[in-house]
């Protein structure tokens, strides 16, 4: 194969990027993170960023959602002007939150100035919803005098984020 013959060719790195998606498009989900893993990991590898973004997304297919939301965390911190940071900042606290990490989940979401608002404060009500219940987060956003008791406006209109984090 070419990475036999030629692995100290300057394209050898692109090569394993491409072995590492032909093996997640053939299902091996755990070998394909272990590429990405490794592809990302080469010194001066020009798509590492892309590679750190496919294997963070292989470790949540995995269900690793402790190992998914570290490597998106890592690819936002080290690749700030990447296009993959801003999904990469919110994916890390998707993962943390499926990993019952609500600290760092919560700090994400407070922290980082490339969410948007909305995905944010969806973020964010959902963990102190987890937390505290409903009228507690939506108090979050709206002062405690617009909230009733039952967690809608004075003027009894309901709220859609509260309507939307209402615990069952």
């Amino acid at each position: 194969t070419f990475l036999k013959e030629f692995g100290k060719n300057p394209l050898a790195p692109e090569v394993r990027m491409r072995k590492a998606e032909t093996v997640l498009a053939g299902g091996d989900v755990a070998a394909a993170a272990k590429a990405f893993g490794a592809v990302a990991a080469l010194p001066d590898f020009k798509a590492a960023d892309h590679a750190l973004d496919r294997q963070a997304f292989c470790m949540a297919k995995l269900e690793k959602f402790a190992d998914a939301a570290a490597i998106y965390a890592r690819l936002a911190a080290d690749f700030g002007q990447s296009p993959y940071a801003a999904n990469a900042t919110m994916s890390a606290g998707r993962c943390y939150y499926r990993a019952a990490q609500q600290e760092p989940a919560a700090a994400n979401g407070r922290s980082n100035n490339r969410l948007t608002v909305m995905p944010a404060v969806w973020q964010l009500s959902r963990i102190w919803a987890s937390r505290s219940g409903a009228v507690a987060a939506a108090s979050t956003f709206m002062p405690p005098s617009a909230l009733g008791a039952s967690g809608t406006k004075s003027s009894g209109q309901s709220s859609p984020s509260v309507v939307n984090c209402r615990t069952a």
